[in-house]
């Protein structure tokens, strides 16, 4: 395990679309690099999913991984 500070250490990102595709990628990037990340989604079960997923990723308890389910306009 490397002993360097990760480069977002501190940080704290969101990320719209985080539960798939493009933006779950994303948001694995930014834990890897040490950010707190909130995903948002207009599905819920996407989300959950995904930070089940995700949330080993980053540090803390539990993970750094969290969701906000978005509403859906009409």
């Amino acid at each position: 395990m490397s002993t360097q500070t990760p480069v977002l250490a501190g940080k704290v990102a969101v990320v719209t679309g985080g539960g798939r595709g493009i933006g779950k990628m994303i948001t694995r990037g930014l834990l890897e690099a040490g950010a707190k990340v909130y995903i948002s989604s207009r599905k819920d079960a996407d989300l959950k999913s995904a930070v089940e997923e995700l949330s080993p990723l980053g540090e803390g308890d539990p993970g750094r991984c969290l969701c906000v389910l978005s509403s859906r306009l009409r």
